[in-house]
């Protein structure tokens, strides 16, 4: 699964330069990706307050979906997911937003 314009150097600007990082890389680099793997990055990232990471994620999760036939649509866990890493990051207008979708 080849990730989404920009999603690589996004995870890297946003210095996490651990576990979630080489997650990421070992998910784009052979992992046949599904809802559970790409949630987890989501839940990650979320947790460590980078809310813009979540939502390329979210998009690329998608777009991998639809391009490849992988089982890695969005679910009801993506979208708990990232309204947790609203409200961490104190967007709730971003949650609501979510909410109306």
């Amino acid at each position: 699964a080849a990730p989404a314009d920009g999603t690589a150097s996004m995870l890297m600007e946003t210095g996490e330069a651990g576990v979630l990082a080489d997650a990421y890389e070992w998910l784009v680099r052979g992992l046949a990706p599904d809802s559970r793997s790409y949630n987890t990055l989501i839940k990650g990232y979320g947790q460590a307050g980078h809310l813009e990471v979540t939502l390329a994620l979210r998009a690329e999760m998608a777009a991998v979906a639809r391009t490849t036939g992988a089982r890695c649509w969005p679910n009801s866990v993506t979208v708990n997911s990232i309204i947790g890493a609203t409200v961490s990051s104190g967007d709730l207008d971003a949650a609501l937003r979510l909410l109306d979708r």
